[in-house]
């Protein structure tokens, strides 16, 4: 079984490339021009030893180096039928050409996208993190005797713009070692090497400082720049990839996990996984273990000759079966089909027991009884009820 991956940036490339390893027939879509996502725009990210436009070279092009991996750019995905271990997506490929694919499960890797947040002030001093990138990258800095940086006032600001900040002010303070300060209400310094990076910027000099129950609007600032963290959001069709697939977001409207604890990548579809930044906040290091885990797990699902069925899964009584398409309407993994019976003449509810869950939604709510949980019928229960 071949396995689709959605989205061409670093999450996507890291699973593609571990898949094609295994051997897997896969298929990458990323619907930009170019490979490599937001590490295209930076000048550096903490953890990677070269610029990340050679980091990404690098790993496109050991990407293109397998002949089972198939890569198409300025693609995106129409439609798709079936479910775990017989997906059938369309693609629509430059704006015209259609192909479809069969495949066995899906990883969706689309990343984030960023805006520049609303300031009452307009003033040419006051940057973001994307332009200031761009001018550290293009030598546009000139002179500067003090810096600061702003995080979490307006809302709690995630891990990629406290490390994002953190980075940058250890940046600046060794390159042009002026006087840099971080003022914030509760930065974000959990994850994969943060702490180091954050006693590395206070042992260059860089000033922490915590600022609560003050409002922007209502600070003094007297500096050269002041750098702002943008508001980070979902990419650019995320809610029309979570209708076509059938996954759930979470109110912010990120992709959600199924159980963040114990299938940190599987959605509420069986055979649909996420990686990287468009489920976890994150930085690169965490990003690129999540994407390996997500290719893994996705690994270990079609590499089996057949998908496993879980002992507890639903079964529905056609007979009884009123057709009422509740079940249809409730079910949150997609299991169940309608599906016409010849024995009876008739069309009933049918549960697709590689997709089931066993988690007895279904079950509860039917109005004809016609459904029940293997291992759960009602009448082992009233057994034990007596």
């Amino acid at each position: 079984m071949s396995i689709l991956i959605i989205g061409g940036g670093i999450a996507g490339i890291t699973a593609a490339i571990y898949l094609g390893e295994q051997g897997h027939k896969v298929t990458l879509i990323e619907r930009g021009e170019i490979m490599g996502g937001r590490l295209n725009n930076l000048f550096s990210v903490y953890g990677l030893d070269i610029s990340p436009k050679d980091f990404m070279c690098e790993q496109v092009s050991k990407l293109k180096e397998f002949s089972n991996v198939d890569i198409f750019t300025c693609a995106e995905l129409i439609e798709t039928k079936g479910h775990v271990g017989n997906f059938n997506s369309k693609l629509k490929i430059n704006n015209s050409k259609l192909r479809e694919v069969k495949h066995g499960a899906v990883i969706i890797a689309t990343g984030i996208d960023v805006s520049a947040p609303k300031i009452d002030c307009n003033s040419q001093k006051i940057i973001n993190h994307t332009r200031l990138e761009d001018y550290i990258a293009n030598n546009k800095i000139r002179r500067l005797s003090k810096v600061i940086f702003l995080c979490d006032f307006d809302k709690e600001d995630s891990q990629i713009i406290a490390l994002s900040t953190l980075k940058n002010a250890l940046l600046l303070r060794e390159k042009l070692r002026c006087e840099v300060s971080v003022l914030s209400r509760n930065i974000k310094v959990a994850g994969k090497n943060f702490e180091q990076l954050y006693t590395a910027a206070r042992e260059k000099g860089v000033v922490f400082s915590t600022v609560d129950g003050i409002a922007v609007k209502d600070l003094l600032l007297k500096c050269d720049w002041l750098i702002i963290g943008e508001n980070i959001l979902p990419s650019q069709g995320t809610e029309e990839l979570s209708v076509i697939l059938g996954v759930e977001r979470d109110k912010q409207g990120f992709f959600q996990n199924n159980n963040v604890h114990f299938m940190p990548n599987l959605s509420n579809r069986k055979g649909i996984f996420f990686a990287g930044a468009c489920h976890i906040d994150a930085g690169l290091n965490d990003i690129l273990d999540d994407s390996l885990t997500a290719a893994y797990a996705a690994h270990n699902l079609v590499a089996k000759s057949a998908i496993e069925i879980g002992e507890k899964t639903a079964e529905v009584d056609e007979e009884k079966c009123a057709l009422c398409l509740t079940c249809l309407r409730s079910c949150p993994h997609k299991a169940i089909d309608i599906e016409f019976s010849r024995e009876l003449g008739k069309k009933a509810a049918k549960i697709i027991e590689e997709a089931c869950f066993g988690c007895g939604i279904c079950t509860s709510l039917c109005s004809s009884s016609a459904i029940e949980l293997r291992e759960y019928e009602d009448e082992k229960i009233l057994k034990l009820i007596r």
